[in-house]
């Protein structure tokens, strides 16, 4: 499974979502314009779940798009910043903790 931040152009606005296929399919699904993904990392539905809530001040409505606001996007820039895969793999299990941590806090 994986969880994956695309962005709409259209809207400027971020979607958090999961999938177990391929990532640029299932957002070619959305049949929206200018959709772009910006970083993707291992994960099901109880970590989208999770960030989900940790973005929660952000969400629109309902859905799973989100504003393209400050703390988002310096999320997504972190998953964004170069490194092995293991980097990659270390650094989303530190996010997926932070997540968990702020949830606690909460």
């Amino acid at each position: 499974m994986t969880i994956y931040f695309a962005k709409s152009e259209l809207s400027n606005a971020i979607k958090i979502g999961h999938t177990d296929r391929d990532v640029d399919k299932r957002v070619k699904e959305f049949a929206l314009p200018d959709v772009e993904v910006l970083a993707t990392v291992p994960g099901g539905r109880k970590k989208e779940t999770d960030l989900h809530e940790r973005f929660q001040h952000l969400r629109i409505g309902g859905s799973e798009w989100f504003e393209n606001g400050q703390e988002l996007t310096e999320f997504v820039g972190s998953l964004q910043s170069p490194g092995t895969v293991g980097d990659l793999w270390k650094r989303a299990e530190q996010l997926y903790s932070e997540v968990l941590s702020y949830e606690k806090e909460s």
